[in-house]
């Protein structure tokens, strides 16, 4: 499993992909997409100190390299859809290696 996730909205639900079935189903996304917003998201952390935001979703847009922070990734697709974005974008969750780790059944 990819360590990179990615969303599509369904009305008001939120569908998350990880890599391999998102470039399999998402035809906008390429994987070319991925190594931009890798670069994009290292240069910002040399770039800025993201202390204070450790634990936020962060959203990479591959098309204009900005990144949209919120305190969960529905406040990043709400920022995101109140300016009419729908496309894709990658996620990361600042000061973790990976934005979601899949748990087992209790």
């Amino acid at each position: 499993m990819g360590r990179y996730l990615w969303y599509s909205l369904t009305k008001d639900v939120i569908h998350f992909h990880f890599e391999e079935e998102f470039i399999r189903s998402e035809p906008r996304w390429d994987p070319a997409d991925t190594v931009k917003c890798e670069q994009i998201w290292k240069e910002y952390q040399q770039q800025h100190d993201l202390s204070e935001r450790y634990g936020q979703a962060a959203g990479i847009d591959a098309k204009t390299g900005r990144i949209w922070f919120g305190e969960s990734i529905r406040d990043v697709v709400n920022q995101r859809e109140a300016e009419g974005l729908k496309y894709p974008i990658l996620w990361e969750r600042v000061g973790h290696a990976t934005y979601y780790l899949k748990g087992g059944r209790r």
